[in-house]
């Protein structure tokens, strides 16, 4: 299969949800929970050999879109300055996202295939260079995640793969959960945690709004001003 071909049916197994939710005070069962929208994108498994610049590009892109809002501009309502997303139906449609400049990462390996294993290793190392070299100052949460260790395991191959994973995260310094999709285990704890990291980092999400002055001395400049908002 071409890679072009290969990309476009990945591209096609996409899936975004969204979700709202109340998360209560971490650590406390005193103040206010948090209210929350999130949008989570699904990316389906990818084998090494496509793991190309491509690819790194376009998923680990940190860089914020720019909105402009009309001056005088009060109150901006959540959502209606956003354009809705777009979700791939067919071959040739484009794929997007609500936001720009994810502030999360989750790298998910089947603990029982060495594979996929090797496959999340190559995504975060590349996910690493990428951010070291960026210009940008803001850093995403990112986790690990082995899944399946309710599978085989007692078996050597399980042992030798949570060996190497954990081995792993620990020379990369990044934090490795060991889940179960199919019992739930872990799933709901890592989700909070990682909801927590980014909500204690208002540089990954907060809206920075920088106002043009109102007063020019032509025509010309005038219609060129706007309130500039970056989605962050």
């Amino acid at each position: 299969m071409a890679i072009s071909e290969w990309y476009t049916n990945y591209i096609l197994k996409h899936r975004i949800y969204y979700r709202t939710l109340r998360l209560p005070p971490e650590d406390s069962e005193i103040g206010d929970p948090i209210s929350l929208c999130l949008e989570i994108e699904d990316l389906p498994g990818i084998e090494t050999s496509f793991i190309n610049d491509q690819f790194v590009n376009r998923y680990f892109n940190m860089a914020r879109r720019e909105l402009f809002i009309p001056p005088g501009t009060k109150d901006i309502v959540p959502f209606k300055i956003w354009k809705p997303p777009k979700i791939p139906l067919a071959a040739g449609q484009k794929y997007l996202p609500l936001t720009q400049g994810r502030m999360g990462f989750v790298f998910v390996c089947d603990i029982n295939d060495l594979d996929s294993i090797k496959a999340v290793e190559l995504l975060y190392q590349k996910f690493q260079s990428t951010t070291e070299l960026s210009i940008s100052s803001i850093k995403p949460v990112v986790f690990l995640c082995a899944n399946k260790v309710d599978r085989d395991t007692e078996t050597k191959n399980f042992e030798l793969n949570l060996f190497r994973i954990e081995d792993f995260a620990s020379r990369m310094f990044v934090r490795l959960w060991k889940t179960s999709a199919l019992t739930g285990k872990n799933v709901k704890h890592m989700f909070r945690d990682i909801l927590y990291l980014i909500n204690s980092n208002s540089a990954l999400w907060q809206i920075d709004l920088r106002y043009v002055s109102e007063s020019s001395d032509s025509d010309e400049d005038n219609k060129d001003i706007l309130s500039q908002c970056i989605n962050i």
